[in-house]
């Protein structure tokens, strides 16, 4: 088993190649990424390795993604920045995550994968199989879900959104769509 211990990031400084981050987007939701470069005091951009889709487009959002190399804007001063560190528990050898570059070049491999799924293969899942082999996503949980479900109900008109089991399917309602 392993424990994943966040820490919150004040300074780009503070970042360092290989680091498992997190971003709050819009109270949300977290959108998590491993970075390819150390972080520079002052600067803004970092390049990253994510599953990454048109966030501006919230239906499609949903439903694709690539995993991709890309310089992304953040910044600690405007928004909550975190970073997740792994610790083995006693007698764990299974862990991958001591070789940032092993962890990097995992991520890598993945590049141009399109297997997005915001239940079962999403930013976070990735980046924590990249760290030890095994995907694993903290943030769905029952009311991360009950926040998801709200901010579709209020943002995908004409989408009908509906809880099963704790799951969100969407069903269009637009019968000029034909699925």
């Amino acid at each position: 088993m392993v424990k994943m211990i966040p820490k919150r990031i004040h300074c780009m400084s503070e970042i360092k190649r290989g680091d498992h981050l997190s971003v709050n987007r819009k109270g949300l939701y977290d959108h998590h990424f491993l970075t390819l470069e150390n972080g520079t005091k002052g600067h803004k951009f970092l390049k990253v390795i994510h599953y990454s889709g048109n966030m501006s487009d919230y239906s499609s959002a949903l439903t694709f993604g690539t995993v991709k190399e890309e310089n992304i804007q953040i910044d600690p001063d405007r928004e909550i920045i975190t970073a997740i560190y792994y610790e083995k528990e006693p007698g764990d050898t299974e862990c991958y995550f001591d070789d940032p570059e092993t962890v990097i070049t995992r991520a890598m491999d993945r590049r141009g994968e399109k297997e997005y799924s915001p239940t079962r293969n999403n930013c976070e899942h990735f980046v924590t199989w990249c760290f030890l082999g095994e995907e694993i996503c903290k943030q769905l949980d029952e009311s991360t879900w009950k926040k998801i479900l709200a901010y579709l109900v209020e943002k995908l008109d004409p989408m009908n959104v509906v809880m099963i089991g704790g799951k969100i399917a969407l069903q269009r309602l637009n019968k000029q769509l034909k699925f």
